[in-house]
């Protein structure tokens, strides 16, 4: 029976007190009702396995089915449920207390308490399909063969933390690429803008770079990633957009207008036109209207805003 509580808090009772970890093997029948059973939560962490059928599971206001060949991690604190579905099922569970990994207070605070208290991780699904995921359930219902063997603790915790290293080394690798992405971003972003704002006058990479607040070597992995040239080409680029721009709206000599947009030199204004746009500055505005606008709006207008 669920010792379950005010507010909804279980007590887990474990089999053995002074060892925080509980392990079953679950066979749940179709249209299980599971009266015993209400929403709740508890400070332990809990690992599923479905090795058959499929279960429904309740967190906060999801609901989750988890089929054959997945699993669920849920965090600490957080109210769940689970309820049968319309087949049979069976699943590992796995649930400790996060203290049993605390060995020092070290550990605690640089590998335990960082994916607790992470609000963004309350609980993950798990799926064979991905590497790490599938080595981690592989671990989980290996377990079974540990429960009834006399010195089997030490081998439950090695599979412990073998599962909780899987769990922390991928998650806290996601979420701060994740933050790495996000930060390449806002710098690239700046960047662009800087370049957009300033394309007038001379522009030096150093300069580019400090716009960024990104090394030379950064820089250019940035815009390489994003844009497939490199700082010095997006700028050149976006001086010849607006170049073609004034060929089209304006009557301005080419030489006046190659320097408009900033370059130093007009003859080297009309050769990169040619390379890059494919006709002289001269053939160009006499297509007419329309070309420029294609032009920038397909190449240079638009900032990355994810990979």
């Amino acid at each position: 029976m669920a010792d379950i509580r005010s507010g909804g808090w279980e007590w887990l009772h474990y089999d053995e007190p002074d060892f925080q970890v509980m392990y079953r093997v679950n066979e749940i029948p179709a249209g299980c009702a599971l009266d015993d059973i209400a929403m709740h939560w508890h400070d332990d962490v809990e690992f599923m396995y479905v090795t058959e059928g499929k279960v429904y599971h309740y967190l906060g206001d999801e609901k989750l089915c988890i089929h054959k060949g997945e699993g669920l991690f849920i965090n600490a604190r957080q109210k769940h449920l689970i309820a049968s579905s319309e087949e049979n099922a069976k699943l590992c569970c796995l649930i400790f207390h996060p203290i049993i990994l605390c060995g020092t207070e070290y550990i605690a605070q640089k590998c335990v308490l960082p994916l607790i208290n992470d609000a963004a991780l309350s609980y993950v699904v798990l799926k064979e399909t991905v590497a790490w995921q599938k080595t981690l359930l592989d671990t989980l219902a290996d377990m079974a063969q540990y429960v009834q063997q006399e010195a089997g603790h030490i081998q439950m915790m090695r599979s412990i933390y073998e599962i909780w290293d899987l769990l922390f080394q991928n998650l806290i690798a996601i979420k701060q690429k994740k933050e790495e992405t996000n930060a390449d971003i806002v710098s690239v972003n700046k960047m662009v803008s800087f370049i957009h704002e300033m394309y007038r006058n001379k522009i030096k990479l150093s300069e580019i770079c400090k716009a960024g607040n990104v090394g030379k070597t950064k820089c250019n992995e940035l815009f390489d990633l994003y844009y497939n040239v490199t700082p010095m080409e997006y700028l050149r680029n976006y001086r010849l957009s607006k170049g073609a721009s004034l060929l089209e709206i304006t009557d301005m000599s080419i030489t006046d207008i190659a320097y408009e947009v900033g370059f130093s030199d007009g003859s080297y204004f009309s050769k990169m036109f040619s390379q890059q746009i494919g006709c002289t500055p001269q053939k160009y505005r006499s297509y007419g209207k329309g070309m420029s606008k294609y032009y920038e709006q397909s190449r240079y207008s638009g900032i990355p805003t994810s990979l």
